[in-house]
């Protein structure tokens, strides 16, 4: 039997803002790796034949646009006029 599986690309990401760390912690003493080697029985063979096909990789994102805009004024409204009378004055005696 034949078997068919297809993988969809992982799809880009918005690009990251840029980040400021602090300073690592100090690593820890090296160790020397230990190999350990086993002798291990071989497994039946499979009875079909697999497929992997994978898509091509989809374009990156391109970065964030902002754009700042100033909101129109409101339009003016129109000033009330208050008119008062003077008072009455005497005219002035030379």
């Amino acid at each position: 039997s034949l078997f068919i599986q297809f993988y969809r690309p992982i799809p880009p990401r918005t690009p990251s803002p840029i980040v400021v760390r602090e300073r690592p912690p100090t690593p820890p003493e090296y160790q020397p790796t230990e190999i350990i080697t086993k002798k291990l029985l071989r497994g039946p063979t499979p009875l079909r034949r697999v497929i992997l096909r994978h898509a091509s990789p989809l374009p990156a994102k391109p970065r964030p646009v902002i754009i700042e805009k100033w909101l129109p004024y409101k339009e003016a409204k129109e000033r009330r006029v208050l008119y008062q009378r003077m008072q009455q004055t005497r005219p002035a005696q030379h």
